[in-house]
């Protein structure tokens, strides 16, 4: 079938995108085309009027070619020359029109005419071909006819065409050789596929192959189980066998038709054996392309289907590749940080620009910048320049109308409907960039001054502040919500007029230094709102903003505004949209905008309508030239930048001299000596000595008001933090002092500090603590028992370069008092809470998915909406505060140096103003300290008050004590009903299920396992499917295993790896980066077994000894108490954790705690909420109380404390404030009031205190008022 179409002014710009120059254009009369739709052919017939425009016909062709790829194989031209035409020219531009004709003759012809070559002379065409043989068959079929025909067509003249047998000897010879050199090419392709695909195969089961792939959601519709099917796409999740109580290896992949899970079952027996573990065929990660074989089979207990793995082989990435030469910058580009809108991770739309090919992207959140550390470093990584930039809210109300608007929100006094409608017309996106420091340092002055000054539901930017900080910034128009564009579309509506549109952008753009055009479907929603009629406006809007471009001399940019990498996860978009109230998804309830990633061939194809020069300019040229305006800045400055207390270096030396001489005397043991003298030199000459400084006088204060400070982290590692009174980890190897004359001995070292070729009298202990008793061979005296034996590298390195980081737990109603004290040595101007990031977590996504299926009626696989789930969290919601952290500025320093600022929630209210990047991205370049509030120190503090006694002296190798963590015997249990095997309900860190299960495992006998099983039990896949597994199946004990950072480092350095090597493995390890195998090498030549090596791979993060020792400290002296004086353990308990405490049923005795369990259990442990997974470990510590004999009384009016439990003869009275409901206020108003005179009823209550009626009414009911009349003259409830 053929198909006739005029080409009466036909524009191949439009049309095509092939820009012809004007006189090309004006040369070349089309006329007509003929499509030959069964032959994939293109007939163009048209006229050339001058011979210089012929000189475009090749590239044409190509165009066109290009163009038209998957549906026309030969585009043929049918020209009529008007003009004299060189012969030579003519045949070298339509010899492949002229072999076509021959071909419908033979296909055989054409083969004739390869090589060939031709001559001219005196009016005649001498066509040479390769041999006579091929003349004759040529002329035989008037091929010499057909050529001479196309000469008169073209030309118009009479040409004469001989066929003549030419010498192509050696262009043959090329030719064979080429041919030979060929297929020898594909053998070998072929040789290296058939390797290539072995060693592709990741799991096989013999005799197993490749099916035709179906679609995901095909398989997981239908459900034809017990069928074989193969399938092909992306992992998205990948379980090792073992986790998540999966005995089978399972992975879900997606080809984003659906998702389905996969399963790989535990063949031969793999699983029989419990204390084995199982065998793990793969080692996917997530993004991972495969292609996968298997049964389809229904999953146990559900309605979805699983794969039965037989067949799994990794396959290339799917991912679209940008092919252009010359490739664009993307300078609109948002991440998961612009607030419940983008989807992009920002380390995928980074990998994607680099892997593209492009040499720059741009990030531009919604006003916010909290991705440029982790951009930066990624850009680092993938050799990509990073634009750093900020989509804004430019207002164009005066910055002092918005303080008022602002002023009467907080105030309560809302808008008006109208009011809240004029000020919102004048807020407009912006795109803004640093081009260089000073830039950067205005732009986080305007992000700083937006989000604690002028929040108003958006951070907004007055235009007036703006010009204050206009220096060394690039501004962009943004999209459809930028100023020029919603000025053009006013025009276009008829709402201004041309002279009026000319006026205001007079006025206007010179702020700007581009604008921005975008795809047209990212507009397409106002044609869904009849703002417009159809795509050919949108392209008009574009058109006159590219015109006004021109006419104030700006560049124009074409951008994607990308929200999504791919347009697969527009979907994802769609249903965050949705969960947040938007009817259909889609940018303004419109779902055509993908607002993807785009390739320069995509946008170039977007932007064709333009024409391909004006294309390019737009795609490609003018926005590499914005690009080189920017300066590859760094955004937080290198250094590190402390504050500074005025003598604290010789303060630091004087205190840890000081304290050394008294406890290891005037000439301390080489091994003492030395250690304080290194530490010193490295802390005073890295200058951190002010941050030491700054620690110990935060201690010191806390002590001085009597709560004493828990160490956290490594700084426990630090025997000069030991000295100086930052933490009562004492980090020397183990040893024994005497306190009396001196005379210390270390297990390991010599009295000369050497190493001992064996340890001192065969003793074992790796722990001071554990250390048989000694008396001084010198004096006489019992000696005293030191040592943690944690090495100082771990804290700071082994260059003693690394920044320190130190926190402290200190009691958590006193926390805020330590915060207040900082501010009062450095200034509330120096000192900021470290800010942090509320993100969306799986739990609300799930209802977003859970909406968003309600609404299309559907149901998915889980697999498929745990993919969804995946997608959504990460999402920034909010901003918050971290619980300790804060950052402290040195005085010549400002805040927005290194970081903007913003307020905790966008709540101006808050008065705490925190940073606005996360403090891990500062912690080189500013002191961080984690001054966090912590239940340890309050309950030890109340013990000493309720014993009388000082707990922090206790010995911590009390053999009653430690056999807790062992048995309950120490604890003297009358009852039956406590089923805990190990005695540590109620002591931090040890009192989990979880803990108390690893307990079990180990049966703990010294002080040294107890830290082990600390930092075992908070470690990332350190115990499960790891230490435990070892242990179990008798590969190592507990002393082998990796329990702590520290251990790898220990382990490695005896088993003769160099030191710093050593170091390098453990930072990597504990930071859950693996091993290279440059390092798995270094190991095996040690002799470090697989085992081992293998554990280290399978770790993502470890604690540090000195955290764990600080923390088992602690719990040990709690747990002293609660087998020395239980009472005033349980007091305790009760106090810290009174908002789980239900006294009522405590004091109901055993059979009401029993009942009161029993209730909550009903529906399943696992299914409780916090709340009541609180109070149910506070019953079963309550029955354990009462099962050892000890009571808890009900509340008492007259005698409970507003806070915290007493102790009566023996007896328990709970706080008041452990009623459920009941505020301390009200509790304290309560006391204020009973101290004037009793109370005569509920109702003289109600009168004179703050408790309201409701929480009366519930308190009355259960008794706690006990005679005590409901009114003074009638019923009251």
């Amino acid at each position: 079938m053929k198909t006739v179409l005029s080409l009466n002014n036909i524009n191949f710009d439009e049309q095509f995108g092939i820009n012809l120059s004007e006189s090309n254009v004006k040369s070349l009369l089309f006329d007509k085309l003929h499509i030959d739709h069964e032959n994939g052919c293109w007939e163009l017939y048209f006229e050339v009027k001058s011979p210089e425009s012929a000189d475009i016909l090749p590239k044409l062709r190509q165009s066109l070619l290009k163009r038209t790829e998957n549906e026309v194989k030969h585009i043929l031209f049918r020209p009529k020359y008007s003009s004299n035409f060189p012969l030579s020219q003519f045949l070298k531009i339509h010899w492949d029109d002229i072999c076509y004709d021959i071909s419908r003759k033979s296909e055989i012809l054409t083969a004739l005419l390869d090589p060939v070559d031709w001559e001219i002379e005196n009016g005649y065409i001498n066509i040479k071909v390769s041999n006579p043989e091929a003349v004759k068959s040529l002329e035989k079929a008037g091929c010499r006819e057909i050529i001479q025909e196309k000469f008169k067509s073209f030309l118009g003249t009479d040409t004469k065409i001989l066929f003549s047998a030419g010498d192509f000897s050696s262009v043959i010879e090329e030719k064979i050789k080429q041919h030979v050199q060929k297929v020898k090419e594909e053998e070998e392709k072929k040789i290296s596929a058939s390797v290539r695909k072995r060693e592709n195969i990741l799991y096989s089961i013999p005799n197993t192959k490749h099916g035709e792939i179906t679609d995901i959601k095909e398989l997981v519709d239908n459900k034809a189980v017990r069928n074989k099917f193969t399938v092909s796409g992306k992992v998205v999740t990948y379980n090792p066998p073992g986790q998540r109580h999966y005995q089978n290896e399972k992975f879900s992949i997606t080809d984003f038709s659906s998702t389905i899970e996969c399963s790989i079952r535990q063949n031969n027996g793999d699983y029989n054996n419990r204390n084995q573990p199982p065998k793990q065929y793969l080692k996917l990660k997530a993004g991972q392309w495969i292609t996968v074989t298997g049964t389809l089979e229904p999953i146990y207990n559900k309605e979805d289907v699983e794969l039965k793995v037989e067949l799994v082989e990794k396959t290339d990435s799917k991912i679209r590749r940008d092919t252009c030469e010359k490739r664009r910058i993307e300078l609109h580009a948002h991440t998961k940080m612009s607030q419940m809108d983008g989807l992009a991770e920002i380390s995928d739309l980074i990998e994607r620009a680099a892997y593209w090919g492009h040499s720059a992207i741009g990030v531009t959140d919604h006003g916010n910048v909290h991705v440029f550390p982790e951009a930066f470093s990624l850009g680092k990584k993938h050799n990509i320049k990073i634009l750093l930039g900020m989509e804004g809210y430019l207002t164009n109300h005066m910055s002092e109308k918005v303080s008022e608007v602002i002023s009467r929100k907080l105030k309560g006094k809302s808008l008006s409907k109208e009011e809240v409608s004029g000020f919102k017309k004048k807020v407009y996106h912006i795109i803004l960039y640093a081009a260089n420091l000073t830039g950067l340092r205005n732009l986080y002055e305007l992000v700083s001054v937006s989000n604690t000054e002028y929040f108003y539901s958006k951070p907004l930017i007055p235009r007036d502040i703006l010009m204050e900080h206009r220096d060394g910034l690039i501004i962009g128009s943004a999209c459809e919500s930028g100023e020029i564009f919603k000025l053009v579309l006013s025009e276009h509506l008829k709402k201004i007029t041309a002279d009026e549109l000319k006026e205001q952008l007079s006025n206007t753009i010179d702020l700007y230094d581009y604008l921005e055009v975008q795809p047209i479907a990212n507009n397409s929603f106002f044609i869904s709102k009849n703002i417009v009629k159809s795509e050919d406006e949108l392209k008009t809007l574009n058109k006159k903003i590219i015109e006004v471009g021109k006419m104030f001399s700006k560049e124009i940019c074409a951008t994607c505004d990308v929200h999504v990498v791919d347009e697969q996860d527009a979907l994802i978009r769609k249903i965050l949209q949705i969960g947040q109230g938007y009817d259909k998804g889609g940018d303004d309830n419109d779902n055509k905008a993908t607002l993807s990633f785009k390739t320069t061939d995509e946008m170039l194809k977007e932007f064709s309508y333009l024409g391909e020069e004006t294309a390019k300019e737009i795609v490609i040229n003018a926005p590499a030239r914005i690009a080189s305006k920017i300066e590859n800045i760094q955004p937080i400055p290198d250094g590190f930048h402390p504050p500074t207390l005025e003598g604290a270096t010789d303060e630091l030396k004087n205190l840890c001299k000081s304290r050394c001489k008294e406890l290891y005397g005037a000439n301390p043991h080489p091994v003492v000596k030395d250690r304080m003298e290194r530490e010193l030199n490295d802390i005073i000459g890295n200058r951190f000595a002010d941050l030491y400084m700054l620690a110990q006088k935060i201690v010191k204060k806390s002590l001085d008001d009597g709560y004493i400070v828990g160490s956290r982290g490594s700084v426990g590692s630090s025997f000069v933090a030991f000295l100086s009174g930052i933490t009562e980890v004492n980090s020397l190897p183990t040893h024994y002092t005497c306190p009396n004359c001196f005379f210390t001995e270390f297990v390991a070292y010599d009295e000369h500090g050497d190493q001992r070729a064996t340890p001192l009298e065969g003793i074992t202990a790796e722990l001071g603590v554990d250390l048989p008793a000694r008396k001084c061979s010198k004096c006489g005296a019992k000696m005293e028992r030191y040592g943690f034996d944690i090495p100082f590298e771990t804290f700071v390195g082994f260059k003693g370069d690394k920044t320190p980081d130190i926190d402290l737990n200190f009691a958590s109603e006193y926390q805020s008092r330590a915060h207040h004290y900082i501010e009062e040595l450095f200034g509330t101007e120096h000192v900021f809470r470290a800010g942090t990031m509320s993100t969306l977590q799986s739990k609300t996504a799930f209802g977003f998915v859970k909406k968003y299926l309600e609404s299309i009626g559907e149901d998915w696989p889980q697999a498929e909406i745990e993919r969804v789930i995946i997608g959504l969290t990460g999402i920034k919601r909010t901003t918050g505060q971290h619980p300790g952290g804060m950052i402290i500025l040195p005085k010549d320093k400002n805040i927005t140096e290194f970081c903007p600022v913003q307020y905790p929630a966008n709540k101006i209210s808050s008065g705490t103003k925190t940073t606005h990047f996360d403090y891990h991205s500062m912690e080189d370049q500013l002191l961080k300290l984690d001054i966090l509030g912590h239940d340890d120190p309050t309950q030890i503090r109340l013990l000493c008050e309720f014993t009388g006694k000082d707990i922090t002296q206790i010995s911590l190798n009390d053999k009653e004590t430690l056999s807790l963590f062992s048995s309950v015997k120490a604890l003297k249990i009358r009852g039956r009903n406590n089923k805990s095997k190990v005695g540590t309900l109620g002591i931090p860190e040890f009192g989990t299920d979880f803990v108390r299960g690893m307990l079990m495992d180990t049966r703990p006998k010294k002080f040294e396992d107890l830290i082990r099983i600390s930092g075992l039990s908070h470690g990332t896949d350190v115990w499960l499917n790891n230490a435990r597994d070892l242990i179990k199946n008798k590969t190592a004990t507990l002393k082998d295993v990796i329990c702590t950072r520290d251990d790898i480092m220990h382990y490695l350095i005896n088993k003769g790896v160099e030191s710093f090597s050593a170091f390098k493995i453990m930072e990597k390890v504990r930071k859950g980066r693996g091993l290279t195998p440059e390092d798995i090498e270094i190991m095996k030549v040690k002799n470090v077994p697989e085992w081992y090596i293998n554990s280290c791979l399978k770790i993502k993060y470890m604690f540090p000894k000195a955290h764990a020792v600080a923390y088992v400290i602690n719990a040990f002296r709690i747990a002293y108490c609660k087998v020395h004086y239980p009472v005033a353990f349980y007091a305790s308990y009760f106090t810290v954790k009174r908002g789980a405490l239900n006294p009522q049923i405590v004091a109901g005795g055993k059979n009401t705690i029993i009942k009161a369990m029993e209730n909550l259990l009903a529906e399943g442990k696992r299914n409780l909420s916090h709340n009541d997974a609180s109070s149910l470990d506070s019953l079963e510590i309550a029955l354990e109380m009462v099962e050892r004999g000890f009571i808890m009384r009900k509340l008492d009016i007259y005698k409970s404390h507003s806070t915290r439990c007493i102790i009566e003869n023996g007896e328990i009275i709970p706080p008041l404030t452990s009623f459920p409901g009941l505020g301390e206020a009200a509790a304290e108003s309560v006391i204020a009031e009973r101290q004037k005179e009793k109370f005569s009823s509920v109702e003289d209550i109600q009168r004179r205190t703050q408790c309201n009626r409701t929480i009366l009414e519930k308190m009355f009911k259960s008794g706690v008022f006990g005679d005590l009349p409901e009114s003074d003259q009638m019923s009251l409830f």
